[in-house]
């Protein structure tokens, strides 16, 4: 939320969070959640005097580097008439800096299933990263060979195998 804060400063971006403690801690000097990036963003909506409701969901900590250049933006809604209403007016907002073709619109379900199905996967590609590790620690293999190798298998793609520690983070959090 607070990059679309930053990204669209004609929009009011109104967010809310049944936990007062959260509330409070959005209120302070203080950010009750750490991702990469965020205390920059919150700072820079604040100073350009983007009035913002510090009263945030579950969901406002992913804002890292990925939010500014997404792979995808995936919006799912309501298959009512009010519901396309806001997936558009969602869209609207996310093409001020998300190239239209990278915003992806489906029904609630899809759109939360394709969520957790990433979100799984991920958390499987970590796991998968940290056995092939384990294995070419015990048979002196170079895990960045290893990973450059497989990598160029078009069905996995050179980034499977490279994951962080960041990564691992964003990806369990979400999870949880």
């Amino acid at each position: 939320m607070a990059v679309i804060a930053l990204k669209c400063p004609k929009v009011e971006v109104a967010v809310v969070d049944i936990s007062v403690p959260r509330i409070t801690a959005w209120n302070s000097d203080q950010l009750p959640i750490y991702e990469p990036g965020l205390e920059d963003v919150v700072k820079e909506c604040l100073e350009a005097g983007i009035s913002s409701l510090a009263q945030m969901w579950r969901n406002v900590g992913d804002c890292n580097p990925r939010l500014f250049n997404p792979d995808r933006v995936l919006i799912g809604g309501r298959e009512t008439p009010g519901g396309q209403k806001a997936i558009q007016a969602l869209k609207d907002i996310y093409a001020q800096w998300v190239p239209k073709d990278q915003i992806l619109t489906t029904n609630l379900w899809s759109a939360e299933l394709s969520k957790l199905a990433a979100n799984e996967l991920l958390a499987q590609r970590i796991s998968s990263v940290n056995a092939m590790s384990a294995l070419c620690e015990a048979t002196g293999a170079n895990v960045s060979e290893v990973s450059y190798d497989v990598g160029k298998d078009s069905r996995i793609g050179p980034k499977f195998l490279n994951a962080s520690v960041v990564l691992a983070a964003l990806a369990s959090r979400s999870i949880f």
